[in-house]
């Protein structure tokens, strides 16, 4: 960034004389003027970054000038040009607001020592404001983060505690809408009979689509993400290359993943104008899609556990080879809860050991809770998968 630099003085030598000097000393653009007058108006046009002013010239007097650039809102270097028996106004300038001076007649050494010193003050000034500037934008990041991380908590605590799909969906889509700024979401699930994809949950969908949740869809984004198992996130003009509604602006689709396989999709939308949804946007709505993959496969186990509880129901091919076919279905779904549950304690410890910044106590504590409710669940898949002690 190239420094603005004002020089004051009614003496067109002393003017010339100082640019020369500033010149030969910095890169900065040099602006003048003449009188009080004529850098009040400068001051407005280039907003300078530096101001040498002299103390005494006609009409608005140094003092003047020095109350008139501060009620004007400059706040940068002011550099006084003072006579070498000006002792008072030098002491006068300095209490209205100079953060330096030289003396008339002018020394080059002495300016540009002067001048050395005010840039450096103003570098490390505008260093210090992009210091602040960025803690601020760090601290918001981590105030969004800290609410991220306490709803996926919340939907952490559903998926280890509640049997209850209708609910624990409810809740993801309603975490997904707060941590994207959608306009809706929704869950699509793959039948595993018929291999079509089936709107299973939404919020806030358009009225087309609620007439067709718990039926077959057609959605090209779904099918892409369901085949390539990556997550898609496009917006503007490239999102007009797939069929979708005409009014979106913007999607947001993540798998459901249980080990190799997709069983499923997360998605967002807006429709409003120039809406995107960023990468963080996508980690955000992939540890939900892990967390709905978990529960599906927790509703599973829980509807298998609670019909072996019940007994086995009479069979064609015997007991014996039905209590072998649940064994082989329990194994599967055991196998197929592992990754997930892998993945989601992973992502906690890599936030919980800093990943993405410092962390709330409150909320490292929390995580840390999560952290264990998963690691339970991993212990009993274990113990179940190692079979009957």
């Amino acid at each position: 960034m190239t420094d603005r630099l004002l020089i004051v003085d009614d003496d067109p030598e002393t003017r010339s004389l100082l640019r020369d000097l500033v010149l030969a000393a910095t890169e900065a653009t040099v602006v003048e003027a003449q009188d009080g007058m004529e850098a009040l108006l400068t001051l407005r046009q280039h907003a300078p970054d530096l101001i040498l002013l002299d103390l005494d010239m006609p009409g608005l007097s140094g003092k003047d000038m020095l109350i008139a650039l501060k009620s004007h809102g400059y706040g940068g270097p002011l550099i006084a040009l003072a006579s070498g028996e000006g002792e008072q106004s030098v002491l006068e300038a300095f209490r209205l607001g100079a953060t330096d001076y030289v003396t008339k007649p002018l020394r080059e050494a002495e300016v540009v020592a002067v001048l050395t010193r005010a840039l450096e003050t103003l570098g490390r000034r505008r260093r210090g404001d992009r210091l602040a500037a960025n803690l601020q934008a760090a601290q918001a990041q981590v105030e969004t983060l800290a609410g991220q991380l306490d709803a996926l908590a919340v939907v952490g605590d559903m998926v280890a505690q509640a049997r209850d799909l209708k609910s624990l969906f409810d809740r993801v889509l309603d975490t997904a809408i707060d941590l994207t700024g959608a306009g809706y979401a929704m869950l699509l699930l793959r039948d595993e009979r018929s291999g079509k994809v089936v709107l299973r949950a939404g919020k806030n969908l358009p009225l087309a689509m609620l007439d067709r949740l718990d039926e077959p869809v057609q959605d090209q984004l779904a099918d892409l993400v369901l085949t390539s198992r990556e997550a898609l996130i496009v917006s503007g003009e490239a999102l007009r290359r797939f069929a979708v509604a005409k009014d979106l602006h913007a999607a947001a689709y993540v798998p459901l993943a249980v080990q190799s396989k997709a069983i499923g999709v997360l998605a967002v939308a807006s429709s409003t104008e120039g809406a995107a949804f960023s990468e963080a946007h996508g980690r955000a709505l992939k540890t939900l899609a892990n967390l709905a993959g978990i529960a599906l496969v927790n509703a599973r186990l829980f509807a298998l556990a609670a019909r072996r509880a019940q007994g086995p129901a009479p069979a064609a091919d015997g007991p014996v080879a039905l209590a072998e076919r649940q064994k082989r279905q329990m194994q599967v779904l055991l196998v197929h809860l592992k990754q997930p549950l892998d993945a989601i304690e992973a992502e906690l410890n890599r936030l919980v050991g800093g990943g993405e910044g410092p962390l709330a106590k409150n909320l490292g504590h929390r995580l840390a809770g999560v952290r264990h409710q998963v690691r339970q669940l991993q212990a009993l898949v274990s113990k179940l998968s190692s079979g009957p002690e």
